[in-house]
């Protein structure tokens, strides 16, 4: 009976990113799928099969490894925090005066 877990499954480092940002994940283990969420919840042996993503909000994601028997991997989180807010426009102040 198989009770090791899978390897631990990596995603693209948490980034702070403008626009959409592709995200990547996998593990290493050769009979395991990764499995995520993005509502807050743990994921489960039955959750979404990981896809390549991009995510244009701010997003938190939970990812496991899952293998054939069952056997899950730790959960991983990863944050990807979207700015798309315009940036500060500068102001200009009047030139300074010289006094001698």
């Amino acid at each position: 009976m198989d009770t090791t877990a899978p390897v631990d499954p990596t995603c693209t480092a948490n980034a702070c990113y403008s626009g959409s940002k592709a995200v990547t994940c996998s593990t290493t283990s050769t009979d395991a799928t990764v499995r995520y969420t993005t509502n807050g919840n743990n994921p489960t042996c039955s959750s979404t099969a990981w896809s390549n993503q991009s995510f244009s909000a701010t997003t938190t994601l939970k990812v496991i490894a899952c293998d054939a028997a069952g056997n899950t991997s730790a959960v991983k989180t990863f944050t990807y925090t979207a700015d798309n807010s315009a940036p500060t426009v500068p102001t200009m102040t009047a030139e300074p005066t010289y006094t001698k």
